[in-house]
């Protein structure tokens, strides 16, 4: 009679929760290694100089980059299989911005506000300022404002860059009541 063949072994395979984060974050690994021979070894490189041999770990990015993870697993009759993905993880650095200007002045005189990058980004970042006066802008360096309220209030500016990532930075201002004049009578 005709002999049969099986072969044993596993195909290593994983998903993963996120491939895009901003600044640092976990992502949950997931095995999906198909096989016929039990799996008794996992061997995680995460692309960043840490490794794991959890069968579906979670690991941390603390540093932006694009990161390849591969898995390894090993079957109890010693065969083995590795998977890469190449750039499967992206960490991106969030703008970090602040506003510069003026805090204080008059009843109906004019603030300047501008928006400043604590450091340079390389990537299209797009602006929302939310002023007290009811005034919104999508400009870094927004017009000049106006406000016709005494009081303490609080400017706001949010950048957001192509990756989606965010900062948002305030800034306390003081508008002043004009003085009141009088006259001897």
């Amino acid at each position: 009679g005709a002999d049969t063949i099986h072969l044993i072994g596993a195909n290593a395979k994983f998903g993963f929760d996120k491939n895009l984060l901003c600044d640092s974050g976990p992502v949950n690994f997931t095995d999906s290694t198909t096989f016929n021979d039990p799996v008794i070894s996992y061997f995680w490189n995460f692309g960043d100089g840490t490794t794991s041999s959890l069968q579906n770990p979670v690991h941390q990015y603390n540093s932006p980059g694009n990161y390849s993870v591969s898995l390894s697993v090993q079957t109890q009759s010693g065969c083995s299989d590795i998977v890469t993905l190449t750039n499967a993880i992206k960490i991106v650095q969030s703008p970090s911005i602040a506003i510069a200007g003026d805090t204080a002045a008059c009843i109906n005189s004019s603030l300047l506000h501008s928006g400043i990058f604590n450091f340079p980004d390389t990537s299209i970042v797009t602006w929302l300022w939310n002023f007290p006066n009811g005034n919104n802008s999508i400009l870094q360096n927004p017009p000049v404002q106006t406000y016709s309220v005494a009081g303490n209030f609080t400017v706001s500016a949010i950048a957001t860059n192509s990756s989606g990532c965010k900062d948002t930075a305030q800034q306390n201002i003081i508008i002043y009541p004009l003085p009141t004049v009088t006259l001897p009578g």
